[in-house]
């Protein structure tokens, strides 16, 4: 009656973490939410774009508004005498108080599309901090699937070394057993005790693994993760590789973009620069410096100015601009060859545990038929205790091999989709 209790509060304990385990899909919707790299890159992002959207800015005129206040202390004074006979007469050219208000109003006519040039390149710009910010999503969503698959390890491990405890066990009542009939020494039995306190040693040693491995799958996410238990539905088919969809390569692309814009940018020195403007001014003095009274009056006119010679240091730049555009343009291609060799050899790396995922799981069936046939035996006094154990060494080592490899399957294939480009939301991460 004790045992039957305490298996349904073994089996209420699973189903409580059942319900409130956090499946991994579910999980990377909210990777972004309290993990600091994310959330730095998130406001680059958004800094990018209110810098592209304040380049956008130039394409309007601008208007401003001015007020000045000039004391001079001298002022031109001019006198002179009608007739000789007549006392001289004299005034002054100017005031010593100056007031002045104006609404200026700027417009670039023209200037070699520089303008329209450092708006494509901003907008570059942000598309660049966009896809840092997925590179490192997906950075943070391989490291989260990794660490998630090696905490259900190490919960598969516990799970295979409590069984071998069970079997060691079963191991004791059978050796008592042959003890008391003079099959067996009572030397056997420290054997079984040795035994056992290395598979609790094992134990403390998996706890403490998957302490650490927890505590940075938390900090990962910024809150307690409960981590699912393993599922056995193994992927089928290698994703396809597509290169455009890697975050490094449409880095390396949008910085090329960058540089032809940059290029362009330089370019436009080699052109005149037009420039319209007017102000409405309203002062004191106005255009009359004699009548010291206010007085309204605008002012309008177009300017070009044109660098004739720089020391060809214009020249120079779009050069450095074009050497930099065929550096990034190759840098692109060895990238492209370097990541399409990793998924490939990442590739061929989960076929091969896959296809050994078939001999393991055969190799658990036999040892655990031949540790059940060698306790039949041993319990008739056919077969020593000694090969029993080994029997049940070779099992446990067995299925922790088998544990190890399925998790390295799904682990091999979450990286492969890393590689191909896939985006995260299409992962495989049941």
């Amino acid at each position: 009656m004790r045992k039957q209790i305490f298996r349904v509060i073994q089996w209420l304990f699973v189903l409580s973490l059942i319900i409130t385990a956090q499946s991994l899909s579910e999980l990377m919707t909210r990777l972004g939410e309290n993990n600091m790299e994310l959330n730095s890159r998130f406001w680059r992002q958004k800094q990018s774009e209110a810098q592209w959207a304040s380049q956008k800015g130039l394409l309007w005129p601008t208007l401003s508004f001015q007020a000045q206040y000039n004391y001079v202390s001298e002022v031109l004074n001019v006198s002179f005498q009608p007739v000789p006979t007549a006392p001289a007469v004299g005034f002054s050219l100017g005031q010593h108080d100056a007031y002045k208000t104006a609404l200026p109003v700027g417009y670039a006519l023209f200037n070699g599309f520089k303008i329209q040039s450092a708006i494509d390149a901003a907008y570059l710009k942000s598309k660049l901090a966009a896809t840092e910010y997925a590179r490192a999503y997906k950075e943070q969503a391989l490291k989260a699937a990794t660490l998630y698959r090696r905490i259900q390890e190490m919960n598969l491990r516990k799970k295979i070394v409590n069984a071998a405890l069970k079997r060691l066990t079963i191991h004791g009542r059978i050796l008592h057993a042959l003890i008391q009939q003079g099959l067996a020494r009572k030397v056997d039995s420290l054997d079984i005790r040795l035994k056992r306190l290395q598979l609790k040693q094992k134990t403390v040693q998996l706890d403490n693994t998957q302490k650490q491995l927890q505590r940075a799958l938390d900090r990962l996410f910024g809150f307690h993760v409960t981590v699912a238990p393993f599922e056995e539905s193994l992927p089928v088919t290698a994703p396809e590789w597509q290169e455009k969809q890697v975050e490094a390569w449409q880095a390396l692309d949008w910085q090329e973009r960058l540089m032809a814009k940059q290029k362009e940018i330089e370019k436009a020195s080699y052109w005149p620069r037009i420039t319209a403007g007017a102000s409405y001014i309203y002062g004191k003095p106005g255009v009359d410096v004699i009548r010291n009274e206010w007085m309204d009056y605008y002012v309008a006119g177009v300017n070009l100015s044109w660098d004739i010679w720089s020391g060809m240091k214009n020249r120079h730049a779009v050069e450095a601009a074009d050497y930099g555009q065929k550096a990034l343009a190759l840098q692109k291609k060895a990238l492209s060859e370097a990541w399409h060799q990793r998924f490939e050899d990442k590739k061929d790396a989960w076929q091969t545990l896959k296809s050994d995922l078939t001999v393991r799981k055969e190799q658990v069936a036999l040892n655990r038929e031949k540790w059940r046939l060698l306790k039949a035996e041993v319990e008739q006094g056919r077969a020593r205790p000694s090969e029993l154990e080994e029997a049940s060494l070779n099992l446990t080592e067995a299925e922790l091999n088998l544990a190890a490899l399925k998790i390295a399957v799904k682990t091999e294939y979450n990286e492969m989709e890393f590689l191909s480009g896939k985006p995260v939301a299409d992962w495989r991460l049941k």
